[in-house]
């Protein structure tokens, strides 16, 4: 299973979802619940690996102060563009701080940010203040619209 312990609903296969998740750049966006149990979102980049999906947070940042405190999330990662997929669902993150800083090396290079633009330059430097984000998914369906969209072939 790509995730430990959620079996991904209407899934067509593993091959099709884990090659989503590797090659898509979109921000995955979490709901998290702020001071007065209401719903917010927060997009941040991701990757997936080793049945996981990761991001990072800086350690002031109101992400982190929430998930210390209430670690239970929604998530999806979509397109934003026709044909409609994606996987949405529900998980647990656990904070790493110590791991922070390699993730946000991984993130760097997945997202194409070259190490000597002003954005790396900043991010790195307070990479010791970045904590690793680890979303263990516990309830997830993909689904993929692509067959619905397409034009009807003419026939002739």
């Amino acid at each position: 299973m790509l995730f430990p312990n959620c079996e991904v609903g209407a899934c067509p296969d593993e091959t099709t979802l884990r090659s989503f998740l590797e090659e898509h750049r979109e921000p995955m966006r979490l709901a998290v619940l702020d001071r007065q149990g209401l719903p917010q979102i927060a997009t941040l980049w991701f990757r997936y690996e080793a049945g996981a999906l990761w991001g990072v947070s800086h350690a002031e940042a109101w992400l982190t102060r929430r998930l210390q405190r209430v670690p239970k999330v929604g998530f999806e990662i979509s397109t934003g563009f026709a044909p409609y997929r994606g996987l949405r669902g529900q998980g647990t993150v656990t904070l790493l701080p110590d791991d922070g800083g390699p993730q946000l090396d991984c993130l760097l290079a997945r997202y194409g940010i070259g190490e000597h633009s002003r954005l790396a330059r900043f991010l790195q430097g307070r990479r010791d203040r970045e904590w690793a984000l680890r979303l263990a998914p516990s309830k997830a369906t993909f689904w993929d619209y692509a067959s619905r969209m397409r034009e009807p072939q003419a026939h002739g």
